[in-house]
């Protein structure tokens, strides 16, 4: 099977969406079978189409507009599955993959037809019948609805029945380290959908299910999206460069209420930046106190730079205790707790 890939992220390899494409691409070729070719639309040269209308009169089939998408089209149109791969933006695609798809204008014949259901619509140049779509796409919020309304009424209409979809809401957290073992999880179901696509031609139920499922509740999503963002925040004015403070709120975020046995306070020192900052774990919620502070159950002494490193997977957090490169005051108790309190895999 040809399978055409189209990334079309302005980050290229390194967008969110591409992650979930590169599983997905993983579980479709896992026997080898397939020859899957990606390109990357933010480096092709593409210019918007002119709205001239040679590519139906004086040229038909070919565009007058010298440049990439020549090429393209004659792939396009050799492909026996269409990967659209591209997050959100504003309601719809990014605009030079946009310009991808306006391109594809010499591949329709400027005849009109009537349909059955009483819409309109112009018949393909070739015979595009073997062809199938999958539609993989990634946002920032945490629901499709009002969302992505517009952009899959679009998809549905181009492809109809011939598409698949893989959307990926809450999509900003594929890229956070510390959450690998769950973002690890779920491009995992993405891979089984790949393989399932390749075999069957079509997602499973229970598989497709697994990939709807949110990463986190939309109360605790929003907290972590509100965090990571390194801006003045009007109520503490912590300045925009204060990581830490970011990091602590979303470290609060995760937050697991399901593993309160009794109430908590975790005092974190980062000796580096001389920033303290208490989490103080309750029976519902995670709260953060950067004053006022109350005898601490747990304190942790550590630079903020070695923590992050700890949370990120990167440094073994029980080696680095053990070699003195942090110290643990109090009940070290929590210590043992902290994949349960905060959903990472390892205890710190």
């Amino acid at each position: 099977m040809n399978v055409f890939v189209l990334n079309g992220s302005p980050k290229g390899v390194s967008s969110n969406t591409f992650k979930v494409t590169t599983a997905f691409l993983d579980g479709l070729n896992n026997t080898g079978e397939h020859n899957i070719e990606i390109i990357n639309i933010s480096k092709a040269k593409i210019d918007h189409c002119h709205g001239c209308f040679a590519c139906w009169t004086k040229t038909p089939g070919k565009c007058v507009i010298k440049d990439d998408m020549e090429g393209f089209i004659n792939r396009y149109i050799k492909a026996d599955l269409i990967v659209w791969s591209f997050p959100l933006y504003y309601f719809g695609m990014p605009s030079k993959i946009k310009a991808f798809l306006d391109r594809l204008l010499p591949t329709n014949l400027p005849y009109m037809e009537l349909n059955e259901d009483g819409t309109s619509g112009h018949a393909s140049r070739y015979d595009l019948s073997h062809q199938r779509h999958v539609l993989i796409s990634t946002c920032g919020f945490y629901a499709t609805k009002h969302n992505y309304d517009a952009l899959i009424s679009q998809f549905d209409i181009l492809c109809g029945d011939k598409l698949t979809k893989i959307i990926r809401t809450e999509g900003e957290l594929l890229k956070v380290p510390q959450l690998k073992g769950k973002i690890s999880e779920y491009l995992a179901h993405v891979k089984q959908a790949g393989l399932e696509f390749s075999k069957l031609g079509k997602i499973e139920t229970t598989t497709q299910e697994k990939l709807n499922e949110l990463l986190y509740p939309p109360d605790v999503f929003i907290k972590m999206a509100d965090a990571s963002w390194e801006i003045n925040d009007p109520c503490t004015n912590n300045k925009p460069q204060d990581k830490s403070y970011n990091f602590i709120k979303q470290m609060s975020a995760t937050y697991n209420s399901e593993s309160y046995i009794n109430d908590i306070i975790l005092e974190m020192h980062f000796t580096d930046i001389d920033k303290t900052y208490q989490l103080c774990l309750g029976k519902k919620e995670c709260l953060v106190k950067m004053n006022d502070f109350t005898p601490y159950t747990t304190r942790i002494e550590t630079t903020f730079e070695l923590w992050l490193q700890i949370s990120e997977g990167k440094v073994d957090g029980a080696k680095a205790m053990m070699n003195g490169k942090y110290k643990v005051l109090g009940e070290f108790s929590t210590m043992l707790k902290m994949s349960d309190y905060f959903g990472t895999k390892k205890s710190m």
